[in-house]
């Protein structure tokens, strides 16, 4: 299995750490490239009066994912891309559509009526994907040594 290009989904969230350690870790070993994805869904309505300029939100979410998750190392090639949708579809469709060779996610690790109720988006990831999944539970104070 070749691993030329790893999607790395972003949600800005502590379980992001260690995704990111493993997609550094098999980019840096593989020369592969990481495309780091945020998905986003707008809070308000076109008609409401605190409408979301969304080419700016989109702007915003470009730079703030830039600085929110970067490469460990200098010599791995990566690129960030902002989408607005649902993060399960946006998350398959953009892996699917884009030669991706394995995605590597947080989980938030939900269990019982929160986890029905809300559903999973690494789970619903897993089982749509066209390409293997590795989902990851956070890892507070831990980090991977390459």
């Amino acid at each position: 299995m070749n691993i030329d290009r790893i999607l790395c989904p972003i949600d800005f969230s502590d379980s992001n750490s260690a995704a990111n350690d493993y997609a550094c870790m098999l980019a840096d070993a593989t020369a592969g490239q990481i495309v780091y994805l945020h998905c986003w869904l707008p809070n308000v309505y076109e008609t409401s009066p605190a409408y979301v300029d969304t080419l700016a939100e989109q702007e915003r979410l470009l730079g703030e994912l830039k600085s929110f998750v970067h490469p460990n190392h200098d010599d791995i090639k990566a690129s960030y891309v902002v989408e607005m949708g649902s993060p399960t579809e946006k998350i398959v469709d953009f892996a699917n559509d884009n030669g991706i060779d394995l995605i590597i996610m947080g989980t938030h690790g939900r269990t019982g009526i929160r986890r029905l109720v809300m559903g999973s988006v690494a789970e619903a990831v897993v089982q749509n994907a066209d390409c293997p999944v590795l989902a990851l539970k956070s890892r507070t104070g831990a980090h991977l040594e390459a």
